[in-house]
């Protein structure tokens, strides 16, 4: 994420891009500026070449220049790095306040910070829709909603939201109350987001779960990609679709379901 005033206004998978905005230096003529900006990875594990995936770049008439930099490398998890984007400007900047820093690639949902303005950045900060909740028993599985959010990435796979869209990310803690001897599967047909519409969608991403009998696997991660504009009321459903995952709900294999917001 990107922060200005300990504001949040953009994300990157689980980094967050502090763009210094009082450190851009340009003017018209000049051919170069420089942002200084700070990184902090605010996941458990080490991450790579942070600054060479985490894009940055001026928009100002309407011309778009991307940063580089080199002096953004390994920032282990948990903890912040300090560096420079640099921009080669061929076109002069006019009006230094009608600069928009952007953060994120052309192709996924991005933040902005306009340098006249910050307090008017496009924010991408998560969005808590539920959780955690008590478990909720469906056949012989257990579900509990540990998080969910609505979100413009999805950390699990280092991923940013498409453009135009924006994602419902949850994690669960899946518990078997199976007492025979072959495993249950927990399958994306496992979970559903009904829409607004009264139509349901499958998870966009989820690795299949095996549990043995009392077996309990926590923090599951899912998402589910949401066209924009997303706002209406949703609902979360879980059910046990059987040890393959190919059964609809039945009397003993109920729909569970909590509602959700999104805005």
């Amino acid at each position: 994420m990107a922060r200005v005033d300990d504001r949040v206004v953009g994300q990157r998978e689980e980094l967050r891009v502090d763009a210094a905005l009082q450190g851009l230096e340009a003017a018209a003529g000049e051919v170069g500026a420089a942002d200084r900006a700070a990184e902090e990875n605010v996941a458990a594990e080490n991450q790579n070449s942070v600054g060479y995936s985490t894009p940055l770049a001026l928009n100002y008439d309407g011309t778009i220049v991307e940063g580089s930099t080199d002096d953004m490398d390994s920032l282990p998890g948990q903890q912040k790095i300090k560096g420079t984007y640099t921009f080669d400007i061929r076109k002069p900047i006019t009006d230094i306040k009608k600069v928009d820093v952007v953060v994120g690639s052309a192709d996924a949902v991005q933040a902005k910070v306009p340098v006249g303005d910050p307090k008017k950045a496009t924010t991408l900060e998560p969005k808590k829709l539920l959780g955690p909740t008590s478990e909720v028993r469906s056949g012989v599985l257990g579900f509990k909603v540990v998080l969910c959010e609505q979100r413009a990435d999805y950390p699990y796979k280092h991923q940013q939201a498409k453009k135009d869209f924006t994602m419902v990310v949850c994690t669960f803690d899946l518990k078997s109350y199976k007492t025979g001897i072959y495993d249950h599967g927990v399958w994306d047909s496992n979970f559903r987001l009904k829409l607004p519409d009264g139509t349901v969608t499958a998870p966009d991403q989820y690795n299949a779960q095996f549990l043995n009998a009392q077996d309990l696997k926590q923090g599951v991660p899912l998402n589910f990609n949401i066209k924009l504009p997303a706002a209406g009321t949703y609902s979360l459903q879980v059910f046990d679709a059987g040890r393959l995952g190919g059964d609809p709900p039945a009397a003993d294999r109920p729909i569970q379901e909590w509602p959700l917001t999104l805005t």
